[in-house]
């Protein structure tokens, strides 16, 4: 069984038993975060592919620290080692991905602008994340769960998002 179908099947699991957020309807959103999270890395090209893929989880949240719990460590032919990042960007090492959790939304510019250049896929939930410049952003439609990409910004990174993930978004930026 892949690592994504164990993901898919522990969903079931969580909403139908342990309750990890406090509503089932919010387990189930934190597990098909991570699938799709999964999904988000296993769709992406960076220029330089490190392995393991290193995602970092920023701050300290309920919320991320749920998703981090969630991540396989592998995706197909992918390693993943999930990390914990400080709030204090010049204190990272190098990292690949970045998720942002909803209780950071007020500091998304900044933790965007010190970013930089850098090839790092940024992934958060907040309602302008991709108009912030983010490359990636969840959002809630009634009762399900999208996403949006800012393929410009990925693009000038240096990363490729395929096509695959594309035809999935709900809105593409270019």
């Amino acid at each position: 069984m892949t690592p994504l179908r164990r993901l898919l099947r522990a969903a079931v699991l969580v909403v139908g038993g342990t309750v990890l957020a406090g509503t089932p309807e919010a387990a189930e959103q934190q597990t098909l975060k991570a699938a799709y999270l999964c999904h988000f890395l296993s769709l992406t090209h960076w220029p330089a592919q490190n392995s393991p893929l290193v995602v970092g989880i920023y701050g300290t949240s309920r919320e991320g620290e749920e998703l981090a719990a969630l991540l396989p460590n592998k995706v197909g032919t992918l390693t993943i080692k999930v990390i914990r990042l400080p709030l204090e960007v010049q204190a990272w090492g190098p990292v690949d991905a970045v998720y942002v959790p909803s209780a950071y939304q007020a500091q998304v510019p900044n933790l965007l602008r010190q970013v930089g250049a850098a090839p790092v896929l940024t992934i958060g939930t907040s309602a302008h994340f991709i108009d912030e410049g983010g490359m990636i952003g969840f959002l809630l439609e009634g009762n399900r769960l999208r996403f949006e990409l800012n393929l410009g910004v990925a693009s000038r990174k240096g990363l490729q998002i395929s096509t695959r993930l594309q035809e999935l978004a709900r809105t593409i930026r270019r």
